[in-house]
């Protein structure tokens, strides 16, 4: 009887351990992303690898919830992309993204609005010049009006 009883009480408190202490601890991680000029640079995606994304605000803040040794991925078109493994969750996180230095590649609209690279359908696409094409302050009522 006296055994059943320990079994019993020791069941009941290994289930009512709270579910973070069996777990790694996740907390808020808060930072801000910025051009190698310092200008904040809005809309990085930042993602814990194999885990949660987030935005930057137009700001360059961020908010994702991460461990201590989590990787963070931080991308955006124009600029290289960085990682930054977490080694303190308390001091808010700052990072400079540096910028490519080449051109991207050039983009051609075809027939069906695929893009594809330039040359590549040579027969069925064209390359568009909107500044030329486009009268000022006039509507475009149909797609034909562009590819003349």
């Amino acid at each position: 009887m006296k055994y059943r009883y320990v079994l019993s009480l020791l069941l009941l408190l290994g289930f009512s351990l709270p579910q973070h202490l069996l777990h790694a601890q996740t907390s808020p991680v808060n930072g801000t992303v910025q051009s190698n000029s310092g200008t904040p640079l809005s809309g990085v995606s930042v993602r814990v690898l194999g885990g949660k994304a987030t935005l930057t605000s137009n700001l360059g803040n961020f908010t994702l919830a991460a461990k201590i040794g989590d990787t963070l991925s931080f991308t955006y078109i124009g600029y290289e992309a960085t990682q930054v493994v977490l080694t303190s969750l308390s001091a808010p996180l700052n990072v400079q993204l540096q910028q490519v230095s080449g051109e991207l590649g050039e983009v051609v609209v075809t027939a069906l609005g695929i893009s594809k690279e330039k040359n590549r359908w040579a027969i069925l696409s064209r390359k568009l010049n909107l500044s030329n094409s486009i009268p000022p302050r006039r509507p475009i009522l149909s797609m034909t009006f562009l590819v003349r």
